[in-house]
């Protein structure tokens, strides 16, 4: 399922804490909006062409794409162009996009953040990111 998070659109609102272009950081948990915990290269891929086509990716966005151990060649070569995080057991690849929200400044260096997740964990992370005006 695909859910996304989306804010006010103005690119003023951030003010001068923003020192870069604005950027979208997209977080997907490819077994979630493939709906597979271990989905094939074709299912990845069709994961891939919807989320597209609801979020057009800038040239300057970041894509990371979250997976068990046992998906990553399925997500890398059916997602080409991301970054790949890897994390096995119940909700590995949903933990290792919150960590992405968690230690890697998003506030300051993203505008714009996508979840591409069903999941309910990033609510509070998504609710702490648009108090900071992301």
């Amino acid at each position: 399922m695909l859910r996304t998070i989306s804010g006010n659109k103005d690119p003023q609102r951030a003010g001068a804490r923003r020192q870069f272009p604005a950027r979208r950081l997209h977080l997907v948990d490819i077994e979630n909006l493939a709906d597979d915990s271990l989905p094939t290269l074709s299912q990845v891929r069709e994961a891939q062409g919807p989320y597209a086509d609801c979020l057009a990716f800038g040239a300057m966005d970041q894509v990371e794409v979250a997976s068990s151990h046992l998906t990553l060649v399925n997500a890398a070569l059916g997602w080409p162009h991301g970054h790949y995080r890897v994390r096995s057991g119940p909700d590995g690849a949903d933990l290792a996009l919150l960590d992405v929200l968690r230690h890697e400044n998003v506030a300051g260096r993203f505008m714009y953040v996508a979840i591409g997740s069903g999941d309910h964990l990033f609510a509070e992370e998504a609710a702490h990111l648009a108090a900071q005006g992301v």
